[in-house]
């Protein structure tokens, strides 16, 4: 008698054993696409397996490699395409490049930026900083187009004539925290028109420079300067447009009367107080004394000559009386014929 086959018997129709061994599926190896030289990724290149589709997948996660001086789109290869990511970097190249290019090329205006400054470029309107950079006298090589400039924290001790002329767009101009004591009379030649503002503060001016700064229509800021407080100082201010936020913090550092030292500028001149009642007294004796010393000369002119005229005359008169009498002829005279 057969034996009777089972369900778990190899043979039997209803039987979930395969009759034959299968070997496992192994993909046949595929090379890797060669890459444009000078594109060299990153991170590992996706696996073989995923699908070049040529659309823009979400880039991997994960820390940022070091890699200081290129732009981010070279430290993320792209999962999708190779194409896309070629595009993408070739794009990234050509940023980088520009962006050096425009570092190390002149200005628009034939001026480069000067040495250990910065000159950023915001929708075409050039800034120059060159804070903090221990500078001792102003650059000369400034871009033309600059709008902003600031010289601040620095140890600059005057400022020539002539030091901004070639500057006709500049709007604002930090000079303040330095050691500035002198200002030329024609140093801000050629702002008088653009110029918005100009700091001045934190400096080592006693004396306003009127002819400097009278024909500026900028909001000027002069605070934290040992200022002499005197006649020519309140006569200055009156043409000057100072900054309202800081025109409080104006002080008298020494002034030509002892009581006004220490106090605000702003409050002295409010109180109804005025450093010019005592030159303009001086001045009106010193006329006085004058006038007098005229009047006094015209006088005596006067007299002396009014004596000297009596003096003539009188000497005239005896001279006359001195001269003898001729007698008198009583014949008529005979006519003429």
């Amino acid at each position: 008698m057969p034996p009777i086959r089972t369900p778990s018997h190899p043979s039997h129709p209803y039987s979930k054993a395969p009759l034959h061994p299968v070997p496992p599926f192994k993909a046949p190896p595929q090379q890797a696409e060669p890459r444009p030289s000078g594109l060299t990724p990153l991170i590992p290149t996706p696996p073989a397996s995923c699908p070049s589709s040529g659309r823009s997948l979400p880039y991997l996660k994960g820390p940022r490699p070091s890699r200081p001086g290129l732009p981010a789109a070279l430290l993320y290869w792209p999962l999708g395409g190779r194409g896309a990511a070629r595009r993408g970097a070739a794009r990234a190249l050509a940023r980088l490049r520009e962006a050096r290019k425009a570092q190390s090329s002149p200005g628009r205006s034939g001026a480069s930026c000067p040495q250990a400054c910065q000159c950023p470029d915001h929708a075409g309107a050039v800034a120059v900083h060159c804070s903090s950079k221990g500078l001792q006298e102003i650059p000369r090589d400034i871009p033309a187009d600059t709008v902003l400039l600031k010289l601040d924290a620095n140890r600059i001790s005057r400022v020539p004539n002539g030091a901004f002329q070639n500057l006709p767009q500049l709007r604002e101009l930090d000079l303040s925290h330095n050691t500035i004591e002198a200002i030329g009379p024609a140093a801000f030649s050629g702002l008088a028109g653009g110029l918005r503002l100009l700091d001045l503060s934190h400096n080592r001016i006693r004396r306003i420079p009127k002819d400097a700064l009278g024909k500026l229509s900028a909001k000027i800021r002069l605070s934290h300067n040992p200022l002499h407080c005197e006649c020519a100082l309140q006569e200055a201010l009156w043409e000057l447009k100072l900054d309202p936020d800081s025109v409080d913090e104006i002080a008298c550092h020494t002034s030509a009367q002892e009581q006004f030292v220490g106090k605000p500028l702003i409050q002295v001149l409010d109180s109804g107080a005025s450093f010019c009642s005592t030159h303009r007294k001086t001045t009106d004796v010193a006329m006085l004394v004058t006038m007098f010393c005229w009047f006094t000369m015209v006088i005596a002119y006067v007299v002396y000559y009014v004596r000297h005229n009596q003096e003539d005359a009188r000497r005239h008169l005896e001279y006359l009386k001195s001269l003898p009498s001729a007698p008198v002829s009583k014949e008529p005279l005979s006519p003429v014929p």
